[in-house]
């Protein structure tokens, strides 16, 4: 009986072998080669964002107190400037389809933030949410098309707020279990 069961042992220990050793066993994986997108200057290449097919990278651009949004074909070294007008751009992210970019848009004065979207080949932004209030952290959800914010009132930075906006109805809701 026991012998039996040795060579059962045996003889499956050496097949799992011979498997993992024809799977490619311990051979070490190939190291991904990074490529440089953005050029080595002075100023600050933030908040990447990858399209869903991997072909364009959108980041933010911050240049003092301003700050603008940017998206650039992978292996192109030509950038393409989303954003243009005065104020603070926040956290681009790409529309399920990809062929659109959203982005946070802030105001100091008076307080006021929107959440735009704008064409990856360009155009006018389009305000999708108004607040005024401080919005960050947007996150898009392509499974129930949706936006994801979390949100806090001038004077208030402790008490903040998730929202999901409906890209569909366009409707906003706070989701009140998060307070």
């Amino acid at each position: 009986g026991w012998l039996v069961a040795a060579s059962l042992m045996v003889l499956a220990g050496g097949a799992f072998w011979w498997w993992w050793a024809a799977a490619g066993g311990d051979a070490e994986a190939e190291e991904p080669e990074l490529v440089r997108l953005t050029p080595n200057d002075e100023r600050s290449y933030i908040d990447p964002a990858i399209s869903a097919d991997g072909k364009f990278v959108a980041y933010r651009l911050a240049a003092g107190e301003e700050s603008q949004i940017w998206i650039q074909a992978v292996g192109s070294d030509t950038p393409v400037q989303l954003s243009s007008l005065s104020g603070f751009r926040d956290t681009p992210r790409f529309a399920p389809d990809g062929a659109s970019v959203f982005f946070v848009h802030q105001s100091k004065s008076p307080l006021r933030s929107t959440i735009d979207r704008v064409s990856i080949l360009g155009g006018a932004p389009r305000v999708v949410v108004a607040m005024n209030a401080v919005i960050q952290v947007v996150a898009v959800l392509a499974s129930e098309p949706q936006l994801c914010f979390r949100s806090h009132a001038a004077g208030d930075a402790g008490v903040r707020r998730l929202f999901c906006h409906n890209l569909s109805s366009g409707e906003t809701r706070e989701i009140e279990a998060y307070r």
